[in-house]
């Protein structure tokens, strides 16, 4: 299951989803969903490194994630046990062929 997921969220849009945090003012992260049909309730993984690569060092500070002015659940995810968030799950609707 969990691979079908991330395999799916690599193909799908975050529209506006951005995310911030008390060290960071924010950035935002755009995905594609070449899939025709819409999701209104998609879990995305995202990993440490890549919102690393967009914010710079996140120490271990946990990030808040909204689209629009809407906030998006998320979770935190420590794979290794070293205390260290290493992924986080989001929930962002996506549409049809969206950017």
């Amino acid at each position: 299951m969990r691979k079908i997921l991330f395999g799916s969220a690599v193909l799908l849009s975050l529209m506006g989803c951005a995310a911030s945090s008390d060290a960071q003012h924010g950035f935002s992260l755009t995905l594609e969903n070449k899939l025709a049909t819409s999701r209104p309730e998609q879990v995305v993984s995202l990993s440490r490194k890549l919102l690393e690569a967009k914010a710079g060092p996140l120490d271990n500070n946990y990030l808040q994630f909204s689209v629009g002015k809407t906030p998006r659940q998320s979770q935190f995810e420590d794979l290794n046990g070293d205390g260290r968030w290493d992924e986080v799950l989001l929930r962002c609707p996506v549409k049809a062929s969206a950017t």
